[in-house]
């Protein structure tokens, strides 16, 4: 189902308007967006089908970046498939609990960031990311890096924080984290494969999903500083 709005530059405009409840598919191109982020977080609720939320351009003022965060947590387990320009540094991973597919579409990557902002950007921003997810449905996870051809390793990836990381029970369900370069590609294919094996099994997800109900352990964003660092 597509639904086009009009005027939604106007932050009285979506007073006039309704969220179609069988919405699967939410796409947000234009900037600003605030309002509306906020309008929609207001009636999440009546999106009883949603299952994919698509953040599509990469020119959000900052104002935009605490309503788009605030949306995306009252939505929260509904979205199954989620695509983000950048990981916000306001946008809270962790309440995606039943989040399938991650793309990170305009990854601008940089060797060290100027600014708090920034870091998103840098190998310390992946791990940050990755550490932030905790849904045991995950399957995909995609950086897609715009930059120059990189050399071994230019990335700064800590490969021994990556493998630690990689082996939360979160990711047992986990096929693929890409970032669109061959080398680095092969290698985390290679230690996916290593860590889980050839297939996943099923019971050591359930097995998780259990443990981490009794134990009460969620990774949030005000925790991912002091893990794995």
């Amino acid at each position: 189902m597509d639904v086009t709005w009009h005027d939604l530059r106007r932050p009285e405009s979506p007073i006039r308007q309704m969220l179609p409840p069988h919405l699967e598919t939410l796409e947000l191109y234009l900037s600003p967006i605030g309002h509306i982020c906020t309008w929609i977080a207001e009636h999440s609720g009546d999106l009883k089908e949603l299952k994919t939320v698509s953040l599509c351009s990469a020119f959000w003022e900052d104002l935009d970046s605490l309503a788009i965060a605030w949306m995306l947590r009252r939505l929260g387990p509904k979205v199954k498939h989620l695509s983000l320009p950048w990981h916000l540094l306001e946008v809270d991973l962790s309440h995606h609990t039943e989040l399938r597919t991650l793309r990170i579409s305009h990854f601008w990557f940089k060797p060290i960031a100027d600014n708090p902002t920034e870091e998103c950007f840098t190998a310390k921003g992946i791990e940050k990311t990755l550490l932030q997810l905790n849904s045991y449905q995950i399957r995909n996870i995609d950086f897609q890096v715009l930059t120059f051809q990189l050399t071994e390793n230019e990335l700064g990836l800590d490969w021994e924080k990556m493998w630690r990381i990689l082996s939360r029970k979160c990711f047992a369900q986990l096929r693929s984290v890409t970032f669109g370069l061959s080398a680095y590609d092969k290698r985390l294919r290679l230690m996916l494969k290593r860590i889980w094996g050839g297939s996943r099994q099923t019971d050591s997800v359930h097995d998780a999903r259990r443990h981490s109900k009794r134990s009460g352990r969620r990774l949030t964003r005000l925790q991912v500083d002091e893990v794995f660092l």
